[in-house]
């Protein structure tokens, strides 16, 4: 069971598959290709925070805010979508 759950929430103009690489040791993470660009970025910054917390036991969590490219967090309709996705992990973890 992991330490505990980080739920990373991106900036505007971004997506949550941004947090993580494409291909990780010959693994390729099939969520890159059905984000809103069809790949993952797996931005530096991200990609740091990500793996000091998976090297702590963390369960890393991300999700798409927004209603498309270049958007930002609805603040009315994402807080749902995001405990639903979260819920949904946990259930599953």
């Amino acid at each position: 069971a992991p330490n505990g759950v980080l739920f990373v929430a991106h900036g505007c103009n971004h997506q949550a598959s941004d947090l993580f690489a494409q291909v990780k040791d010959g693994w390729e993470f099939p969520g890159c290709k059905e984000s809103r660009l069809k790949r993952c970025l797996g931005l530096p910054e991200e990609r740091r925070l990500v793996r000091m917390a998976r090297q702590r036991g963390f369960l890393v969590i991300g999700v798409s805010g927004g209603s498309g490219l270049k958007s930002c967090w609805d603040m009315e309709g994402d807080p749902r979508r995001v405990k639903d996705a979260v819920d949904y992990v946990l259930a599953e973890e």
